[in-house]
């Protein structure tokens, strides 16, 4: 996510979603989360666009070494309550808001048969009649009313755009010590899911265009609803922007078909050209359409798998900077996951670099320049500002979002200072070897969960063992052991 400038599909029979489990990528069984899952999600948005009833079937396998009792969902609106006691909102929010988001779950099978289970916060725990050992699988079959809450922050309504992300219940992440449990944290971005498959159909009046993540492979209206059925394969989450004042200008990056949904005079060009820059550095673009949505937004923007949300505030120059960013983390944070509650930089600081290098890759290098420059300024007045107020203070950079007192502190230090980081590893090894690191980290962790570590190992590799003390350098380690404090 950039801060600085600153949401059952109904399925014909059980063989369908097992299939689309089976298209579930190979690399997710090298390593990462502890299990596979198939979505299928319908969800019927009213009038209004601040009310949804979601169904959801989701197809789960246990990967990991070990049986398990209970299945753990994140239910992320909850974080929208206005009691809520880990809340999305900021301070300042929670005085003037008047519209609070929640979900409610109605009910909840396993295999057909109904399940006990419990929602505390931002969790669901349903309890498995057997346990369910390791290569074994189960169907959850669950309801839901959503209420949309209000307000600019990633899950929500303002004016006529509704922002549907984070929606839905999602597996959280499990691994051989079990499932993990994260708080919701206003700082950073605290998710940590694994790749599944989503076959997802939206609705909603007709007059409102749907923006989704994946590709959409049909629309269709009757009786003055639309309806969208888009499929997504590789895919960390599943998102989608709705508005009844969005144009819609497209263009294409090879076979990626590029959306761009907007209010007014779009940049589709602009993000189809930068989308053609970024598939010659990395690769093949890892999803077959990329839609980019304006919206009234707290942040600069947020990625999910072939969708981001950018702040319609922004000027020109500054959705552009947006944009490039949101759309790297389409290689690095989207198809190659990471743990963004305890280990946001590793997606994070090498997107804020390669944000910055790619005016460079487009023929700018004063541009280039310019921003890896204006990084450095703003990690320092932070730094300048911090130490007056506590002079022992120590810029960690690997640490968990908890760890961080603000946003402001978030940025400076996992973006800009992470960016100065990457700055002086490409000053080091050129931008060769830089890139071949770039190349192997994005190869090696496709559609998989990478680690700090894993990152720290590809760099070490492509510059010849001079990578580890330098990225521990500025992540705040200790270099003799090894240990990047997380």
């Amino acid at each position: 996510m950039k801060k600085s400038i600153l949401f059952a599909l109904t399925v014909a029979t059980l063989f369908t979603t097992l299939a689309l489990l089976a298209s579930c990528v190979g690399k997710e069984e090298e390593g990462g989360s502890g299990s596979k899952a198939a979505y299928a999600i319908d969800i019927a948005v009213r009038e209004g666009l601040d009310e949804a009833y979601l169904t959801e079937k989701v197809v789960f396998t246990n990967s990991s070494s070990v049986a398990i009792d209970e299945l753990v969902f994140y239910l992320y609106p909850n974080a929208y309550r206005k009691d809520s006691a880990n809340s999305a909102y900021f301070d300042d929010m929670l005085k003037t808001n008047t519209e609070f988001g929640g979900i409610d779950v109605s009910g909840v099978k396993v295999n057909g048969v109904e399940a006990a289970f419990e929602t505390e916060g931002i969790l669901l725990e349903v309890s498995l009649a057997e346990e369910l050992g390791p290569d074994k699988s189960c169907t959850v079959d669950l309801g839901a009313r959503i209420d949309v809450a209000g307000g600019t922050l990633r899950f929500g309504k303002d004016g006529s755009v509704a922002r549907l992300s984070n929606f839905y219940p999602v597996l959280a992440y499990l691994d051989d010590n079990g499932w993990e449990r994260a708080e919701y944290s206003r700082i950073g971005d605290p998710f940590h899911t694994a790749s599944a498959t989503y076959e997802v159909k939206i609705s909603a009046p007709n007059n409102v265009a749907i923006a989704t993540s994946g590709q959409q492979i049909s629309v269709t209206e009757n009786n003055g609803i639309r309806t969208v059925e888009a499929t997504a394969e590789n895919a960390i989450d599943f998102a989608a922007v709705l508005s009844a004042e969005y144009s819609l200008e497209e263009a294409t990056s090879g076979d990626v078909k590029i959306k761009y949904y907007s209010k007014g005079a779009g940049k589709a060009e602009f993000v189809a050209e930068a989308t053609d820059i970024f598939t010659e550095y990395f690769g093949e673009f890892p999803y077959p359409e990329f839609s980019v949505c304006e919206s009234p937004f707290y942040y600069g923007g947020m990625e999910y798998p072939g969708l981001v949300v950018i702040n319609s505030a922004l000027s020109d120059s500054e959705k552009e900077e947006v944009i490039v960013h949101e759309l790297v983390h389409q290689w690095i944070g989207c198809a190659v996951g990471s743990d963004g509650v305890h280990e946001g930089w590793v997606d994070e600081s090498l997107t804020t670099f390669l944000a910055a290098y790619y005016f460079k890759l487009a023929g700018d290098e004063s541009r280039y320049l310019s921003e890896l420059a204006d990084c450095d300024r703003q990690y320092a007045a932070f730094l300048i500002t911090e130490k007056l107020s506590s002079p022992g203070y120590v810029p960690s950079i690997a640490r968990n979002v908890y760890e961080f007192s603000t946003l402001y502190e978030y940025d400076a230090v996992v973006y800009r200072r992470g960016c100065r980081m990457y700055a002086s590893l490409m000053e080091l090894s050129g931008e060769k070897k830089f890139a071949k690191a770039v190349k192997e980290y994005y190869e090696r962790y496709k559609y998989a969960d990478a680690s700090g570590e894993d990152l720290i190992a590809c760099f070490d590799d492509a510059l010849g063992g001079k990578a580890r003390a330098i990225m521990y350098s500025y992540l705040n380690a200790d270099v003799r052991t090894g240990n990047i404090g997380v």
